[in-house]
């Protein structure tokens, strides 16, 4: 379809509001089950999806393999030895090893919300301890990561570590036990780890005012070498076809829930904007590029794969959009990734689509736009509204069994992918972009400013591209 700008975009609003598309694409994806890395439903979430991809015109649509140090979840145990003995409920988290037959046992150190403040206060505590920290971050701290908090222990001598969750309902939460150096693409930790509940937290809580508490993890998990799949397709540009935008969320959720918000509903959204976008190829200038990561929830094995698969093409990649988290409820402004010097450019654009577009800028090393990013390449997302304010520490219904299809409004989805499209048209068909790589200097500042130079070695994660 050929016109102005305006005559497409009032296409792509019109399309994306009455399309069933992202709803279809959702529970067909969580049909399958939670697309965990090294899963049957993995497999059968990229045959779907690149078919997806063909379906939609896209063009060059196909997989490209990532090799990556695999897990297995076998058997787990976590119980209260002293003063009472108890079974509690729980889940051992992803890619921590198994114990020795009997398990650990230890003392059990509640080290509260495990910030840098609370570790600092107990440290010579820790050692030979198992070590229980919540999932709540104060909001007037800097986001600490669960893969922080443990390796903090790890790093300190801790023997176990449990991670419960913040929020009520009998809600275990989960996670990967280790966030991978991005040029290694599998690290496992040294101990076990498992998470639990709020309110199995607070009845060990409980009982330590009592007296000494111990308790015993004993794992069976398994590892060995894996592979996995992006799928990638995209929209040519027809003038600049060497300058290129890529758009990418992962699909995989954990293996103990479909994943719907986290991140079905992203990966569904990244689809609708492509679908949208490739109605209009004429029109397209620069390159769009869209990915399906997989492997994000266990370290990023996806993105990191694709980046250091793709490194003779990094000059040519202008901006990348991270969609994790999309659709789970409206979006409709631009958070850009540690560098603000791109925030004109979304400003300005928000101006001249008569829209308000709330900007701001900030930093995670927890999602695929991180591999990029320590690449110098400007990388952004969607968001707004609440997603504003300071972060809280809270999941909600993530990471949980709880994530699971009726959590997802299609309304949001909606909202989230058409202004998406929009954003990408407008972003395909300027002149210029104004976005320049960052340089190997820029990129150490920008980390240490945000205080995550430190954290990326606690974790053993400092690129050493970067060293």
């Amino acid at each position: 379809m050929k016109g102005n700008l305006r005559e497409i975009e009032k296409d792509i609003l019109g399309e994306a509001y009455t399309s069933d598309e992202t709803q279809t694409n959702l529970l067909n994806l969580c049909s399958f089950g939670s697309r965990f890395a090294g899963t049957p439903s993995e497999k059968k979430a990229v045959d779907y999806i690149l078919s997806k991809m063909k379906e939609y015109g896209l063009d060059n649509p196909h997989t490209e393999e990532v090799n990556y140090l695999g897990w297995k979840r076998g058997t787990s145990k976590l119980e209260v030895t002293t003063p009472e003995y108890r079974e509690l409920d729980h889940i051992g988290l992803p890619w921590s090893p198994s114990t020795p037959e009997g398990g650990v046992e230890a003392e059990l150190l509640n080290l509260g919300n495990g910030t840098v403040v609370d570790y600092e206060l107990q440290n010579g505590e820790v050692p030979g301890k198992i070590v229980m920290t919540t999932s709540f971050t104060p909001p007037w701290m800097r986001g600490e990561h669960r893969c922080e908090k443990l390796c903090r222990a790890e790093n300190l001598g801790a023997v176990g570590f449990i991670y419960a969750k913040n929020d009520p309902g009998l809600l275990c939460e989960t996670g990967v036990a280790s966030w991978n150096p991005p040029e290694t693409l599998g690290r496992v930790v040294r101990f076990p780890a498992v998470g639990t509940s709020k309110e199995v937290a607070s009845y060990l809580g409980r009982i330590q005012k009592k007296g000494k508490v111990t308790v015993r993890i004993t794992a069976n998990h398994s590892w060995g070498p894996a592979i996995t799949w992006n799928v990638v397709s995209e929209v040519i540009g027809r003038e600049k076809p060497g300058e290129v935008i890529i758009v990418g969320a992962h699909f995989d959720g954990h293996d103990i829930a479909v994943g719907a918000m986290d991140d079905a509903a992203g990966a569904c959204v990244v689809l609708e904007a492509a679908r949208l976008l490739a109605r209009h190829k004429d029109a397209v200038k620069r390159t769009v590029r869209f990915i399906a990561f997989p492997g994000e929830e266990t370290g990023d094995f996806g993105s990191a794969g694709y980046v250091l698969g793709h490194m003779k093409e990094t000059d040519r990649v202008k901006f990348m959009f991270n969609l994790d988290g999309a659709g789970r409820a409206m979006r409709p402004g631009v958070m850009v990734h540690g560098w603000p010097d791109s925030l004109p450019f979304f400003k300005k654009m928000g101006t001249d689509m008569g829209q308000p577009m709330p900007t701001g800028v900030s930093f995670s090393l927890y999602s695929d736009h991180l591999a990029f990013a320590l690449q110098g390449i400007h990388t952004g997302s969607l968001s707004g509204g609440a997603g504003f304010t300071s972060w809280g520490g809270s999941r909600g219904w993530g990471h949980t069994a709880a994530d699971t299809e009726d959590k997802v409004d299609i309304r949001d989805m909606r909202e989230a992918a058409a202004h998406l499209a929009r954003i990408l048209l407008r972003m395909a068909t300027v002149n210029a972009l104004p976005f320049e790589r960052k340089s190997k200097e820029e990129i150490k500042t920008m980390l240490k400013e945000y205080g995550y130079d430190e954290v990326m070695k606690v974790l053993g994660s400092y690129p050493s591209w970067l060293k």
